[in-house]
């Protein structure tokens, strides 16, 4: 069965559901827009996740402003990841902290806060590397740990092919 992209069926600045915008839309108008919400990375999406697939699983957090899945150029299909913005910065945090991980059809996603590069730049963030860490820990041990210490924007274990922890990871 083949699933469709619902932007590709949408005339420009049509909306799908809960305002989230479709691929014919003015993205850099949209993103000119987004400079006050609050905006995650979603990566490791499976082939088949598509715009509407991805706002419905993150509504139950919060009103999202846009959600957009990237798409190689020429082919249209996916390019493993995407973005979900949401209006309140509550609901991008509720969202980042309860769906990290969690499967969209057969993928776990990793979710990552979506700084805009000037605000990168204009605050000095640390990356910071842990090692020896116990085989059984995941990213949300990590965060609830670390997290005591400051606002913590990623974070990753490394893994084998098959899923193992290697031992160590970065926040």
């Amino acid at each position: 069965m083949m699933m469709m992209n619902p932007g590709m069926m949408l005339k420009k600045n049509e909306k799908v559901n809960n305002g989230v915008e479709g691929s014919g839309t003015n993205w850099e108008k949209i993103k000119s827009q987004q400079s006050d919400k609050f905006s995650l990375f979603v990566g490791n999406l499976d082939s088949m996740v598509n715009e509407e697939l991805l706002s419905n699983f993150f509504q139950k957090w919060g009103k999202i402003f846009s959600v957009r899945v990237m798409r190689a150029k020429g082919k249209g299909t996916s390019r493993g990841f995407g973005f979900v913005t949401y209006y309140q910065e509550q609901d991008m945090k509720a969202a980042r902290q309860q769906a990290n991980g969690q499967k969209i059809l057969e993928n776990p996603i990793r979710l990552v806060r979506n700084v805009p590069y000037p605000s990168i730049f204009s605050k000095k963030q640390d990356q910071v590397y842990i090692k020896k860490l116990n085989k059984l820990a995941n990213v949300s041990d990590l965060e609830s740990v670390l997290g005591e210490f400051g606002e913590v924007f990623s974070s990753k274990i490394a893994t084998t092919v098959t899923g193992e922890s290697l031992g160590y990871g970065y926040l």
